[in-house]
């Protein structure tokens, strides 16, 4: 009877529409067994159970909870649903077709992230894998892991990156065609010569790959993962996925592109290493998720003090706007009042804080407010702007115009803005913002350097400091506390020493056959008894003695012109030896009779009237 009826709890727990047995002891025992089971599942997802959400949520200190606001809704991760819902199911069929069909693999079908082109390679086991490292709380903590055929990889990229041959870091690809910095470095550089739909197809391949490698236990729509961006394997997650949403978005996806940035800041929304922050508002408009804006506002403020970013105070105030239902967008019963009046009222604070983007945005959107844009607190806020603080309003401003630009919006922004500017003499904010910003836009965080490289907006990118450098794609501003597995090996090159040598005798070494200037120098030189020749060259300094020898001989012999020098010295690093010095047919000293050198002999250089004596006296060109 116990076992019937424990099995009658555990059938009736289970089923759809029913609230159990209530039994006795056996009904009891059934249900912690029930319960202790979904604690268990739920421990392994991330997933917070009620008990510990109350103590959350009734602590007095602000906790920052990421697990529901960051969920991923991971039917939005293929961007192909998306397009399917916007153009319908037949026109993307058809544009696939076109591309010459797609496969279906295994790992795809789990997640669904990138439906794999059948031109791809065979994924296979790429070296490439993700580790749990630890559990803190209800977030999973993970890294990625190279094996050491990946290594090896990852060794030759760097050569290859380092020689500044698009056509090595291609040969790399091609024999690891899943390699992760190959695929984002020659994406970058396709992007570079407008060839955008192979660089997409770069990253798409990057982000298959990675899927591909995910732990078992990665579950992206929990928003619980982790991971150290600080670490040198990692960082190649974050950007693969953030080159993916921004190269989505410019698809239309722009649905897409939001649950991506979720993922995104998921990995680390404390530091927010690439400042999703600064682009998540703009998709979240794009895609009418306004809610979604409104609650990352709110929840946020006391971590992050998102109402301190110039694109959260303008866009959560549209996005208020919107959601009233006064645009016309949303389809509302009504007006809400409560909700439109916090539009106004965030929208004024938006134009109190940073005042120097009403006048840029409004040109952007090719409109006129006279009423407005000449009155002094907005045509000279651009004066007083930091530096910092003006590189992110013109990101703000390059990225987001478009969602301004509809009439009912504009109308909107003119009104609030005369009401600012009518108010103003009535409250002293605008003393208190011009010093907030002046203390907190100093300087521009790493982070935001690193979302302008990666925001692909021209007239952005080449608003960048001077300072910051030369920047790769593959890992753009590495962060000061980065580390790896393994180090990159330092090799000394025989550039290295170009400091100790003059420039004549680095011409003349880089004009052996065998000169690589990346190759590594050697340390005790060439054997003593090597040949002069080519594969067998002596020392630097036995070569670079010869060389001195054949050039001044050439200046002892007062007829011998700058083509004879060379090519004796082609000769001679050749291994042919010094050539003989046979008298030309007209006479013992190669002159035509007239004084001249015959041109023709010379190989129709035209070089014949300048003689190797005249600027390489034996006096002045000596070699130590």
């Amino acid at each position: 009877k116990k076992k019937k009826a424990a099995a009658a709890v555990v059938v009736g727990s289970s089923g759809p529409g029913t609230d159990g047995v209530d039994g006795g002891g056996g009904a009891d025992g059934g249900d912690d067994e029930v319960e202790r089971s979904v604690r268990e599942v739920n421990s392994l997802l991330g997933v917070a159970t009620i008990a510990s959400a109350s103590n959350t949520a009734s602590a007095a200190t602000p906790v920052l909870d990421t697990r529901g606001l960051l969920c991923v809704d991971t039917r939005h991760l293929n961007a192909d649903n998306e397009m399917k819902r916007i153009f319908g199911a037949r026109v993307v069929r058809n544009e696939r077709r076109q591309e010459g069909g797609r496969r279906a693999g295994r790992a795809i079908r789990l997640a669904g992230i990138i439906s794999p082109q059948a031109s791809w390679h065979h994924l296979g086991r790429n070296g490439l894998t993700m580790d749990l490292v630890e559990r803190k709380g209800n977030c999973c903590v993970f890294e990625m892991k190279h094996d050491l055929h990946y290594q090896q990889t990852q060794e030759q990229f760097w050569q290859s990156v380092e020689s500044m041959n698009p056509d090595a870091i291609a040969a790399v690809l091609g024999r690891h065609p899943y390699h992760i910095d190959s695929l984002l470095q020659l994406s970058e550089i396709c992007k570079m010569n407008e060839d955008r739909r192979v660089a997409a197809d770069l990253i798409e391949r990057a982000v298959y790959a990675l899927e591909g490698s995910f732990h078992t236990l990665f579950n992206m729509a929990t928003g619980s993962n982790r991971m150290d961006y600080n670490k040198m394997e990692n960082r190649a997650v974050f950007f693969t996925l953030f080159r993916h949403l921004v190269m989505v978005g410019l698809r239309g996806c722009y649905r897409t592109s939001l649950e991506f940035c979720k993922l995104v800041l998921s990995l680390d929304p404390d530091n927010d290493p690439l400042a999703i922050l600064l682009i998540i508002d703009f998709y979240a408009l794009r895609s009418s998720e306004y809610k979604f804006l409104m609650r990352l506002a709110d929840e946020w403020e006391a971590h992050h003090h998102v109402s301190r970013l110039p694109n959260m105070a303008f866009s959560c105030a549209l996005s208020k706007f919107h959601a009233s239902g006064a645009s016309g967008t949303c389809k509302v019963e009504a007006v809400n009042e409560r909700l439109s009046a916090e539009a106004d009222k965030d929208l004024q604070e938006a134009l109190l804080q940073f005042p120097m983007v009403l006048v840029p945005l409004v040109d952007r959107c090719s409109v006129v407010m006279d009423s407005v844009v000449h009155h002094p607190y907005f045509a000279t806020a651009s004066l007083k702007c930091p530096d910092p603080l003006e590189r992110v309003c013109k990101l703000y401003i390059e990225r987001t115009h478009s969602v301004w630009k509809e009439p009912e919006v504009l109308t909107w922004l003119e009104r609030v803005a005369l009401e600012t500017v009518a108010n103003l003499d009535k409250h002293r904010k605008a003393q208190k913002y011009a010093k907030i910003r002046n203390d907190l836009y100093k300087d521009t965080p790493r982070n935001v350097l690193r979302h302008i490289f990666l925001s692909e907006l021209p007239n952005v990118s080449a608003f960048l400091p001077p300072d910051v450098g030369s920047v790769m794609a593959f890992d753009p501003l590495p962060p000061a506390k980065s580390y790896a597995d393994y180090g990159r090996p330092e090799r000394r090159t025989v550039m290295d020493n170009a400091g100790s040598s003059n420039l004549l005798t680095m011409f003349l070494r880089s004009m052996m056959p065998s000169f690589d200037p990346d190759a590594p120098a050697p340390e005790g030189g060439a054997p003593a008894g090597a040949a002069a020749a080519v594969g067998g060259v002596g020392t630097n300094e036995d070569n670079l003695q010869t060389l001195a020898r054949v050039v001044r001989q050439a200046a002892q012999e007062g007829h011998a012109s700058v083509a004879d020098v060379l090519q004796q010295l082609y000769a001679l690093i050749h291994g042919q030896g010094m050539p003989a010095a046979a008298p030309p047919p007209g006479g013992g000293d190669g002159n035509d009779g007239a004084g001249r050198r015959d041109d023709d002999e010379q190989g129709g250089d035209g070089m014949g009237g300048f003689q190797a004596g005249d600027f390489l006296p034996d006096d002045h060109f000596e070699f130590d």
